[in-house]
């Protein structure tokens, strides 16, 4: 009985994976798939992409922690959404160029 209550529970107060911005998932979906890449040449900057993922996530859980994104200010919502979409864009750009099948 309690198990069941508990799984009722967390449906009705969203329990699970906290609402992120798409623009930020986004990114972070691109930095695991590059992160992923059998194929990385020994040009990839594996250091950096792993200082990226993990400024990422400890943003998100900052975020979790104070509330969730939908709590932040529009503003502040609107800039992240921005930074995560330009920096997406940038890594985007340079790995397809570096390597290609990493982003497939």
């Amino acid at each position: 009985m309690t198990k069941l209550w508990l799984a009722g529970f967390c449906l009705v107060t969203a329990c699970g994976k906290p609402k992120h911005l798409a623009e930020c998932d986004t990114f972070e979906h691109t930095l695991d798939q590059i992160a992923a890449c059998k194929s990385l040449p020994p040009a990839a900057d594996h250091a950096t992409i792993d200082k990226a993922r993990k400024q990422l996530h400890g943003m998100f859980e900052m975020l979790d922690q104070a509330g969730g994104i939908e709590k932040a200010p529009p503003e502040m919502q609107d800039s992240l959404k921005e930074t995560c979409r330009a920096q997406n864009t940038a890594i985007t750009q340079a790995y397809q160029k570096l390597a290609p099948d990493c982003l497939k």
